[in-house]
């Protein structure tokens, strides 16, 4: 699973019979889309990735306080300070 939130788009907003045009129509559908399936009632779902793409989120600067599952092990993991650490829980 990956998280889509769409893209500012910088085009008109507003048609001239006062409706989105089909640009922001769609931004606005593939976000509401994203906050329903990925933020609702039964919790928020933690992205998923596998530990090959894993290894690839090295940047500390962007991966710093971070979540997310590793969809290979099912753990849950949150970068401190450049690095994945494993959520333990007892």
């Amino acid at each position: 699973m990956s998280i889509r939130i769409p893209n500012f788009a910088n085009e008109k907003v507003i048609d001239e019979n006062g409706y989105f045009t089909p640009v922001w129509a769609q931004l606005f559908q593939q976000l509401l889309t994203q906050l329903v399936t990925n933020y609702n009632d039964e919790g928020l779902l933690v992205p998923n990735q596998t530990t090959t793409n894993i290894s690839y989120l090295t940047d500390a600067t962007k991966s710093n306080g971070a979540f997310l599952q590793n969809s290979d092990t099912g753990d849950l993991l949150f970068n401190v300070a450049g690095t994945w650490k494993t959520v333990t829980l007892t």
